[in-house]
């Protein structure tokens, strides 16, 4: 497979939000609600981030459209009002819900990162998902490396990540990230791995 050098906005949404569906932070997000309700609103949270990814950091796509991944700069990894805004994200709550939006935010990851990263010369991983039937092919090794080689293009010495799987910590291991803290979600009781990986 190749990396798409036109990666489109509505494809890479579609990609994650498959990807995402019954992972444990948006089981828990959108806890009570179906399956159908669910992918509608994974697709519309994932356009706003994908938007985001687009203005302020980087979209990697394969030719194929089965896999996806955004990353931002460590400036713009926690994204301002402003930058929300501009993305679509400030109607998230309306869209999404109050609850659901809420919970989506809470999970701290973000701050832990911040405050241990040289944020100057970070890159973050923010999300990268492969349809079900390609997982297990190389997809988030390929989309990965070409994330990290963008990074380093860029000056970024430090490429940042987490995770709420340990099937993911060992994929990423072995792409040479190392789990640099574990935390548990205080509202949703998962575990969520912080990995890093210096270039």
């Amino acid at each position: 497979m190749t990396i798409s050098k036109t990666p489109e906005t509505s494809i890479a949404a579609d990609v994650l939000a498959t990807a995402f569906l019954h992972y444990p932070p948006f089981d828990f997000a959108f806890e009570g609600e179906n399956e159908e309700a669910q992918a509608r609103k994974l697709r519309i949270l994932f356009r706003c981030c994908v938007q985001a990814a687009r203005l302020f950091g980087g979209i990697v796509q394969t030719e194929d459209k089965n896999g996806a991944l955004l990353w931002l700069p460590g400036p713009k990894a926690s994204l301002g009002l402003c930058d929300e805004l501009r993305s679509g994200m400030g109607m998230l709550p309306f869209q999404l819900g109050f609850r659901q939006t809420w919970r989506l935010s809470q999970d701290g990851i973000m701050q832990y990162i911040l405050q241990h990263a040289n944020v100057e010369r970070m890159g973050y991983i923010w999300l990268v998902g492969v349809d079900a039937k390609c997982q297990g092919k190389g997809y988030c090794r390929i989309l990965m490396e070409q994330a990290m080689d963008e990074m380093k293009s860029q000056g970024m010495t430090e490429c940042w990540l987490s995770t709420d799987t340990e099937t993911n910590v060992k994929r990423y291991e072995r792409l040479g990230f190392d789990v640099v803290h574990m935390k548990l979600g205080q509202s949703s009781g998962h575990t969520a791995w912080i990995m890093r990986k210096l270039t």
